[in-house]
């Protein structure tokens, strides 16, 4: 397996330094009461591990039916993951790009999920739990390697691990958090972000107890931080907190959108309004859409989208 951050290698470890290892045969349209683990097209395979080895590139492995996996699994080539409809309990390693969805994954022991140097992509009908001890989902990239991870489902997690945990000394990481997704923490941080890269806040709901989103900013590498949109809810911390190394410089005007309970105006832009709401939270506001009326006359214009602070001339 490719280098990784010192917390991730002591996860897996915690997990099993067993090698997976492809055994055995496959029944096409297994009859009666099916015993295998998960199907390439029409045909099933006594284990994930070894449905995941068969699947050509592109191609979906489906699981059959709840298992838990006595090891860590290993994608080695880009495939969909489709869970069925059913509880996967373990953990799985994406060395090339991938997509889970329909179902839910449960970690034991370690990293539920590890994005190392691939694409890989969270439906919304998806759901991650961590085991508490670990993050549910981690991103790593070696040097000159970079890793992104989308995330439109569930993903949860308790204890002190982070939910999410991206993570890489000198390669890139980026973390899309989009519409539909919902990640909860208990009083553990929902993202934690030390790596290279882009951290985007698209849509969705951030939830914890305490401070939401934890930034390490180095001197030498550059992090983009990005918030457009989405609820970020923290009961009592932080929306943001940032570390930095001497000589670093945190983010600045990066929180264009979105709605808070407090709303981190330290790195909102002096152009965006922040708007009350009736249930006490704030929302941030970029830019208005102007709409035309022809009051009774010919023609027409289309809307227009203008930035908060700004003039537009007709």
């Amino acid at each position: 397996m490719k280098r990784i951050g010192t917390r991730l290698v002591i996860c897996l470890l915690l997990v099993s330094l067993l090698a997976v290892t492809v055994s055995a045969a496959s029944l096409e349209n297994c009859p009666g009461s099916c015993a295998h683990q998960a199907a390439v097209d029409t045909t099933h395979y006594d284990t994930l591990a070894e449905a995941l080895t068969a699947a050509d590139a592109g191609k979906t492995v489906t699981l059959l039916a709840d298992i838990t996996l006595s090891a860590p699994v290993t994608a080695e080539k880009s495939v969909a993951l489709d869970l069925g409809g059913h509880t996967l309990t373990g953990n799985l390693i994406f060395t090339d790009d991938g997509t889970i969805r329909n179902g839910k994954l449960i970690a034991a022991d370690g990293i539920g999920v590890l994005a190392d140097g691939c694409t890989l992509v969270i439906e919304k009908d998806a759901q991650l739990e961590g085991c508490g001890t670990a993050p549910a989902l981690a991103i790593t990239a070696d040097k000159d390697e970079e890793a992104l991870v989308k995330v439109s489902g569930k993903i949860s997690g308790a204890d002190t691990a982070p939910v999410i945990l991206a993570e890489s000394l000198d390669g890139s990481c980026a973390l899309s958090i989009l519409k539909n997704a919902e990640l909860t923490a208990d009083t553990n941080p929902v993202i934690s972000f030390d790596s290279e890269g882009k951290l985007e806040i698209a849509d969705g709901t951030l939830q914890g107890k305490k401070d939401l989103i934890t930034v390490h900013i180095a001197k030498d590498r550059k992090t983009e931080i990005s918030v457009t949109g989405g609820k970020l809810l923290s009961k009592e911390g932080e929306v943001i907190v940032f570390t930095e190394e001497e000589g670093a410089e945190i983010p600045k005007d990066f929180v264009t959108g979105g709605t808070y309970n407090t709303v981190p105006t330290a790195y909102v832009p002096a152009y965006c309004r922040i708007v009350k709401n009736a249930d006490g939270t704030g929302t941030v506001i970029s830019s208005y859409t102007l709409t035309f009326l022809s009051g009774g006359a010919s023609g027409s214009m289309k809307p227009v989208t203008v930035q908060c602070g700004s003039s537009y001339s007709l």
